[in-house]
Formats: structure tokens, C-alpha cells, sequence
């Protein structure tokens, strides 16, 4: 454990203090355009490179040592749908960061991706619900592989829709991969957190975004590692939809809003709730509202057993920050 710790530290240091070099050889920048981007100076997107290279580095070290993560890995299947899989998600968001690839495009190849992650690994495959106030089991039959890939693909365009404004994304991830490390007590997940401060640490001052290669390793993995850590009978159904209800519904509401004003429904604007809390408040208590939304119901979930009323108090206080900030913004 000791060279574990060793390891990942010493990395994530060395790419903090070396970050220049590192930003410099990856040279991908996202530019300013005075609309939605309102950085001043072009940013580079290495911020999600920061995750795949402890990604890549914790993939060396579970081959060639003999620590072995039975919670997470049990097999090369596994090993395969958790690694190999995620940097062919990088590798699509680095296109789109590279030459801006089409929606469509983007998003059939991300489906077929996520296919053939369930395929190869079945395990990941949600074959069945279960909700506290239901005394049996939903089975989900043969509608299970798409009902999968559909609430990862729902998540991950979420996830991607988040990353708005400076630390919402980062901080957010963090939160839930400390989540993963609490609930499995493995530190399997200490190279993930590793990376996430760093990248918010950089973040914060303006030296690093995620990009869309980013935002599509680290929302895929969120996906992986929450049906997984479902799957250990230690998260509920329904603190899984308080962790992930506020991006999604706020995407959902965001697509509504572009389709009856006959919009493309892809075509990004500044109608999120981050966007329209900036407009009120500085960057650090627009991030830290909707992360209140997010995490003090889920705090409040694991010893208070009240899920559908926090859930309903989540959309509630959603739905009343856009009315109200929408009337004063128009």
C-alpha cells in the first residue's frame, strides 16, 4: 500500500510541477469567443490527460504487481471494460477537442463504445432495479444491455453539459469518486482523486479545462463505477438518482427549451443552471449552490431513510432557482 501511495503521489506532483511541459506538448487549447467562453487567453484541455495518465499507470501497476482490487477487478474482462474501453472514450472527446467532430458522429461512436464495454463485460450490464418502497425486484429482461447504455449515455451527456464554468465539473467528480472510495474502503480510487484535485487545483486558476476528452473518460468511468459499487449492495437506487438528478434534469429542461423554440437540441447556449447562477453570483458560489443541491441530500440519505422527499426537495429548490433566476436575467 505504501508503494501505492508513493507511486501516485509522486506522479500527480510531477505533472502539477511540471504542468508547462506537459500543457506545451499536449497543445490543445480551447479558444475564447467572447459568447459562451468567456476566458480571456486560449486554456489548454490537458485536465482529462491528468486522469487517463493515472488511468494508465494504475493499469501497469494491478499487471505487474501483486495487489489485486477483487471488489472492483475479478477478472480480465473487467480489466478490459474498465481500461481499454475509457481511453477510446479520451481518445473520441480528444477528436472533438482536436477538430470539433460532428454531434452525430460523436455520439454514435460513444454508443458503439459503451456497447461494446457491456458486451465484453456483462457484469456492468444493470439486469435489475430495486427501489425502497417496492418489497421485490424490477427485472429489466431483455431490455437490460439498452436500458444500460442508455442511462450511461444520459450521464454522460449530463456530465459533458456541466462543464460550464471553472471547478463545477472537477468538484463534483471529486465528491463522487471520495464517495466510491468511502463506500468500498478501496484505494483503487486514490489515483482518480489524486488527478481530480490536481485538475481543480489548475483548474481554479485557469490553466486547465477538462475538454470533451475529459468530460467523456470521467463521466464513463462515474457510470462504470457506480453500477458497479451498486452491484456491491452498498449505494441505493435512489441515492444514485440524487447524485445524478440535478446534471440530468437540468439537461432534460435545457433540450425541452431548444426544441420548442426549433432549435437543435445539441447546439450548446447559456441556458444552464450554472450559467444563469454566474450571471448573479461569483464562479465559487454559483458551483457551490449546485453542489449543496447535489451532495447535502445525499448526506442527509444515509441516515435519514426519507429518499423520495429529499429527491422531491431537490427538484423543488431546482425548479425555483430557474423561475426566479430566469425573471431576473430576462
Amino acid at each position: 500500500m505504501i508503494i501505492f501511495f508513493t507511486i501516485f503521489t509522486s506522479i500527480n506532483l510531477i505533472i502539477y510541477f511540471k504542468r508547462e511541459f506537459f500543457i506545451k506538448w499536449f497543445n490543445i487549447y480551447d479558444l475564447p469567443d467572447s459568447n459562451r467562453k468567456q476566458h480571456k487567453t486560449k486554456v489548454s484541455v490537458f485536465g482529462g490527460s491528468i486522469v487517463l495518465i493515472n488511468l494508465i499507470i494504475l493499469l501497469f501497476f494491478i499487471l505487474f504487481s501483486d495487489y489485486k482490487f477483487s471488489e472492483i477487478i475479478e477478472n480480465n474482462r473487467n480489466l478490459f471494460s474498465i481500461f481499454i474501453i475509457s481511453i477510446f472514450v479520451y481518445i473520441v472527446g480528444l477528436f472533438d477537442d482536436k477538430l470539433l467532430i460532428k454531434n452525430n458522429v460523436k455520439f454514435l461512436s460513444l454508443m458503439v463504445l459503451i456497447f461494446l464495454s457491456l458486451l465484453i463485460d456483462n457484469e456492468i450490464i444493470l439486469n435489475k432495479i430495486n427501489f425502497s418502497w417496492i418489497n421485490r425486484e424490477i427485472l429489466l429482461l431483455n431490455f437490460s444491455l439498452t436500458f444500460t447504455v442508455l442511462c450511461i449515455l444520459t450521464f454522460m451527456n449530463s456530465f459533458n453539459f456541466l462543464d460550464g464554468i471553472d471547478l463545477l465539473c472537477g468538484l463534483y467528480a471529486l465528491i463522487i469518486f471520495l464517495i466510491f472510495f468511502y463506500l468500498t474502503e478501496s484505494i483503487f480510487f486514490i489515483p482518480f482523486i489524486f488527478s481530480l484535485i490536481i485538475f481543480c487545483v489548475l483548474n481554479y486558476k485557469k490553466r486547465l479545462f477538462l475538454g470533451n476528452s475529459g468530460a467523456f473518460l470521467i463521466s464513463f468511468l462515474i457510470s462504470i463505477f457506480m453500477i458497479k459499487t451498486y452491484k456491491l449492495n452498498i449505494i441505493q437506487t435512489e441515492q444514485i438518482i440524487i447524485i445524478f438528478l440535478l446534471p440530468i434534469l437540468d439537461n432534460l429542461r435545457v433540450f425541452y427549451v431548444r426544441f420548442i423554440n426549433k432549435r437543435n437540441i445539441l447546439l450548446p447556449d447559456n441556458n444552464h443552471l450554472h450559467h444563469l447562477l454566474i450571471k448573479k453570483f461569483n464562479n465559487l458560489t454559483a458551483v457551490s449552490i449546485i453542489l449543496t443541491i447535489i451532495f447535502i441530500p445525499y448526506l442527509i440519505s444515509n441516515f435519514l431513510s426519507i429518499f423520495y422527499s429529499l429527491i422531491v426537495i431537490q427538484i423543488i429548490i431546482y425548479y425555483l432557482i430557474i423561475y426566479k433566476f430566469k425573471k431576473i436575467v430576462n
